[in-house]
């Protein structure tokens, strides 16, 4: 980015707590910095990722943003998610249902085991 860009960029800066603000979910600080260093995945697990970053830029010691870049980043977020990779199952949440394995379900593989 050139230095005059750079410049009107940080005319146009907002903090982190004014981006969050701004955000109809109103996200923690912390998630916006991690949107900013780590990215988002548009995949959201499935497949390779995709990710996109929200532009900021340090001021010191504070880290701001723009409107603008702000807007960016939410339009590729709801954008539709990149092709998934079918042939890797999707990822299954910790809380998922397991199979049971009770004595009638042995039994149901145990009968299909002899052709039942």
């Amino acid at each position: 980015m050139s230095a005059p860009a750079l410049l009107e960029s940080l005319s146009n800066a907002i903090s982190m707590q004014e981006a969050a603000k701004l955000l109809p979910t109103k996200p923690s600080i912390a998630q916006l910095h991690r949107w900013c260093e780590s990215g988002f995945d548009l995949n959201r697990g499935h497949g390779s990722p995709h990710v996109i970053h929200l532009q900021s830029w340090w001021f010191g010691r504070k880290r701001v943003t723009t409107r603008d870049a702000l807007e960016r980043f939410v339009q590729a977020m709801n954008r539709a998610p990149a092709a998934v990779d079918k042939s890797q199952p999707a990822k299954r949440s910790r809380r998922g249902r397991r199979p049971r394995n009770t004595a009638g379900s042995r039994a149901g593989w145990q009968l299909k085991a002899l052709n039942y």
